[in-house]
């Protein structure tokens, strides 16, 4: 029988950046342009933290939730902060490693961070810098970020996409224009790519299924499958020509969401993790809107470990699911 979704909590939160679950699925972590919320799996709140003001409005870019349940890394405007997982206080701090997105990896022992230019790998819980490697090819360029990081929690895989960099002259138009590519690394020698795979457009969205040990990335409307070592599994477009939004994965399905503003439907569908076949496909949003729907909104969708729950980032703050 075909799942089903059941909404159970509906959360006000204002610029949703970043959903994650701990790796029991009993609780997940939300930040926001003001805050972190750790909330349990059916959406009642635990504790909340206030983000830190500096000479800039706080701003979380990444977030990740240790193998280990220990600690949550929160990438902010300037600093990266590793927070104890019971009530979100800052264990340390390393000023210059935040504006990225984070993963952990080697069973919580090190962290994966992508500020700017340079993948880094530090030491938990010092947040000592163990090196770093650049993926800046042929800059420098006047804009260029590596997007996406992920990591093998248990292993030290570690994998990230940058958009290749530009720079453009005084009227905007571009003079130069870098390659897009898959970098991957191991953690335990950070300064040396194991592969480095170039792609034809940037990555849009970068998931690692750690039940199957594969990567799912995002190219626009198609999600190419890869294994570790970066061999080309499988590739399907979920929802024809329009761009995948969101991508997320359990043990028990990959949930995907369309881009709305290229003609899909405000929608969570589920796939079988193996063959990439369509198992479920259910509304969201309905009766908002869609003008409203066509803001910078941060779409997620993040199922539980075992894939129980779903949570999703929508219009005006986030919404809890059981899966049946």
């Amino acid at each position: 029988m075909d799942p089903v979704l059941t909404a159970v909590a509906a959360l006000r939160h204002d610029k949703v950046r970043q959903i994650v679950w701990s790796p029991l699925g009993d609780r997940f972590v939300v930040t926001d342009a003001t805050s972190v919320v750790i909330y349990g799996r059916d959406g009642e709140r635990i504790v909340e933290r206030a983000l830190e003001r500096g000479r800039v409005d706080p701003f979380v870019f990444g977030t990740a939730w240790s193998p280990d349940g220990a600690h949550i890394a929160t990438a902010e405007y300037g600093p990266l902060r590793l927070r104890d997982a019971r009530d979100l206080s800052v264990i340390a701090t390393a000023d210059t490693l935040g504006i990225a997105r984070v993963a952990f990896c080697e069973g919580g022992k090190a962290l994966a961070t992508g500020p700017h230019t340079h993948l880094h790998v530090v030491s938990v819980p010092s947040l000592a810098d163990r090196g770093s490697l650049n993926l800046e090819w042929g800059g420098p360029y006047q804009s260029f970020d590596i997007d996406h990081v992920v990591a093998d929690p248990s292993g030290t895989f570690v994998g990230a996409s940058d958009y290749g960099g530009y720079s453009d002259d005084d009227w905007g138009h571009t003079l130069e224009r870098g390659v897009p590519k898959l970098t991957i690394v191991d953690s335990a020698a950070p300064a040396n790519a194991v592969h480095q795979i170039t792609q034809r457009q940037p990555i849009t969205d970068l998931v690692l299924d750690p039940w199957r040990r594969r990567l799912l990335v995002g190219n626009y409307a198609r999600i190419v499958v890869r294994a570790l070592d970066a061999a080309e599994l499988a590739e399907w477009a979920p929802y024809g020509k329009t761009t995948v939004k969101a991508i997320g994965v359990c043990e028990r399905y990959v949930a995907t969401m369309p881009d709305i503003g290229w003609g899909g439907e405000p929608s969570v569908e589920l796939w079988d993790p193996t063959t990439y076949a369509r198992i479920a496909r259910v509304p969201v949003m309905e009766g908002v809107p869609r003008q409203t729907l066509l803001g910078p909104l941060a779409w997620a969708v993040e199922p539980s470990p075992d894939g129980s729950r779903l949570v999703t980032a929508e219009h005006a703050g986030v919404r809890v699911y059981a899966v049946g």
